[in-house]
């Protein structure tokens, strides 16, 4: 089970990477802890929310972009994939302004 996400970033990354190409330019990283009970119903089932090692996602050369993409529905955690997808359509310009700053 992964429970730390820049693991997950640097074991996806040395199975997809050919010849030291970075493959994610961007991660998408949810800053909101879950609710006490749900904690507890997930500790209950041996589950824990992935921990946000940031700086250890930014050493992998990956930028990383916060926001509150949990979503609690029904006692479960959810991907609050409007959050998600608005975020996912301001990379873009993201880029752009990130662009702009290295010239």
């Amino acid at each position: 089970m992964i429970t730390d996400f820049a693991e997950a970033v640097k074991q996806s990354s040395e199975i997809l990477a050919t010849r030291g190409h970075i493959i994610f330019d961007y991660a998408l990283v949810n800053a909101t802890p879950a609710s006490a009970e749900l904690k507890l119903k997930y500790a209950e089932e041996h589950a824990r929310q992935i921990v946000a090692d940031v700086d250890g996602i930014e050493a992998l050369g990956v930028n990383v972009i916060l926001g509150d993409y949990l979503e609690e529905v029904d006692g479960v955690a959810r991907h609050a994939t409007d959050r998600v997808s608005r975020d996912l359509l301001r990379l873009p310009r993201h880029a752009v302004r990130k662009e702009d700053d290295a010239a």
